[in-house]
């Protein structure tokens, strides 16, 4: 790692300001390939970094997603609330942002967890509600013990019919509905199966062979001003970034909000 150390650290500083040129840009707010991919690439450099400009950059990202979202706005994981809302949530649990979550996603609790759409959510609409739910028990809201009392059990309800229990993810949600509490989500096998069914750094999709590095930008720099060029996480370049960050200080949590389920496909 350490005879690596500078070379990851020189594709990391151009992939950021790729990012920072091109990220306003980008034509959605979502987690996968838009916006919020971006917050979380740019408040996790800054946490790396030290450098302020990379929070701030984040913050004039955030200020764009609030601006964009709107009743019409999906709750898709991928591209929508319930993806932008968990990084969020994952973002002021680590500590990278300070903020209330209560306050933050007050509006997106009341959309998400209306229960009276429930029925006409998709399977992967209503895990994506289950995986939002999770972040936010998973935190200090003071709405979890509601969450988990009230909506989750509604909604795995639907996940169950939807999916014949073909899913982990629904025997996951099952799991913790007939627990006791909300709290024992911290429990140790309760984080194992969590990770379990979300992505890691072994993943082709995000990690990167010490052999690749020589080849990897020349790689991307022939492709990187073309239009289509994805800049997300999502096989793009701040996931690239995020695990050129992983290699440098062993930090895999952000990928536990990409679920295996939302990965079908692993492009080369």
């Amino acid at each position: 790692m350490k005879q690596n150390e500078q070379f990851i650290k020189s594709f990391l500083q151009r992939f950021t300001d790729t990012l920072m040129i091109n990220g306003g840009f980008l034509d959605n707010p979502g987690l996968f390939t838009g916006e919020m991919g971006l917050v979380l690439f740019f408040f996790r450099n800054a946490h790396f970094s030290r450098n302020v400009l990379y929070s701030d950059f984040g913050y004039d990202l955030i200020g764009r997603i609030q601006s964009r979202i709107h009743n019409e706005t999906p709750v898709d994981y991928k591209q929508g609330i319930t993806g932008i809302g968990s990084a969020f949530e994952y973002l002021v649990q680590k500590g990278f942002i300070e903020a209330d979550t209560d306050d933050i996603l007050e509006e997106f609790d009341k959309r998400i967890f209306f229960v009276h759409n429930l029925p006409d959510f998709s399977l992967d609409e209503l895990l994506g509600i289950g995986y939002y739910a999770f972040w936010r028990m998973s935190g200090s809201s003071v709405r979890k013990e509601s969450i988990f009392n009230t909506i989750l059990p509604q909604v795995v309800n639907f996940m169950e019919k939807k999916s014949n229990n073909l899913f982990p993810a629904v025997s996951f949600f099952k799991n913790i509905v007939s627990s006791d509490s909300a709290f024992d989500l911290h429990d140790n096998s309760r984080k194992l199966a969590w990770f379990h069914l979300c992505c890691n750094c072994n993943n082709n999709l995000l990690s990167l062979e010490s052999d690749m590095y020589s080849s990897l930008f020349e790689k991307f720099s022939k492709r990187i001003f073309k239009k289509n060029f994805n800049l997300g996480v999502y096989n793009g370049l701040a996931g690239l970034g995020l695990s050129l960050l992983t290699e440098l200080d062993s930090d895999n949590s952000w990928t536990s909000l990409f679920p295996i389920h939302f990965l079908p496909t692993l492009n080369p």
